[in-house]
């Protein structure tokens, strides 16, 4: 428990320290380029951002609206969104009041999930929703644009993907079986399941999705789900 909430607090301040960084430099030729949508860049920082922020105070818990924590949770959430948007006219960029409003739909996105789920559960849907916003928000090809970044991106964010949900699968090792076929396929189906979706609705709203980066997604999910059923099968 206490090295569970060591790790989110870490990956809390890195994260932090990064968007803060990302907010206040210039924005990068790359994004004017790829014609991304800075407002679902806005929405998913800050959803992963309530998340991690959450989690780092109560890891295991959903929030309880009867206790004090979300009640400050939820002013200090607002205020640093206000207050990060508002510096940004002295970097040379400028304060935008619907990058504001993006940031608060973020955060009572995050606000709502960890109202109805646990830790897990949340982990997984705030991370399917970051892939699908990401692999969505540019008109223009990532995978010309940014390839190397682009193919890292598909290798970790659904390899990570994969890993949760083996991990949520494990918090039932009592009712289930890795060694048998059926759970195999369940373990492996969600995932892909998923990455259908995401090609699916990317090329719905004509976005673009390189074979490359299919294969490296799939290969992603493979080898996360072997390397479990591998070390289930290990301790029994």
């Amino acid at each position: 428990m206490k090295n569970k909430k060591l790790i989110i607090t870490v990956l809390l301040a890195v994260y932090w320290i990064g968007i803060f960084i990302l907010t206040h430099i210039p924005i990068p030729k790359v994004v004017y380029k790829a014609e991304v949508s800075d407002k679902t860049l806005h929405f998913v920082a800050y959803l992963i951002f309530t998340f991690l922020f959450w989690a780092a105070l109560s890891p295991n818990k959903k929030i309880n609206w009867h206790k004090k924590t979300i009640w400050w949770v939820i002013p200090v959430l607002i205020t640093y969104g206000a207050i990060d948007e508002w510096l940004q006219q002295y970097v040379g960029r400028s304060t935008d009041l619907t990058d504001f409003f993006a940031n608060m739909k973020g955060v009572a996105t995050g606000i709502i999930l960890l109202s109805f789920m646990e830790f897990m559960s949340c982990f997984i849907i705030v991370t399917g929703i970051s892939i699908l916003a990401i692999t969505t928000l540019a008109k223009e090809n990532l995978g010309e644009l940014m390839p190397k970044f682009y193919s890292v991106f598909h290798l970790l964010s659904y390899g990570l993907f994969a890993q949760l949900w083996m991990l949520k699968l494990k918090q039932y090792r009592d009712k289930i079986n890795l060694a048998k076929l059926k759970w195999i396929i369940i373990a492996y189906a969600f995932p892909l399941v998923f990455l259908a979706v995401v090609i699916l609705t990317a090329k719905l709203i004509g976005r673009y999705f390189e074979l490359i980066n299919m294969i490296i997604a799939f290969a992603a999910i493979s080898a996360i789900t072997a390397a479990n059923v591998l070390v289930f099968k290990s301790k029994q």
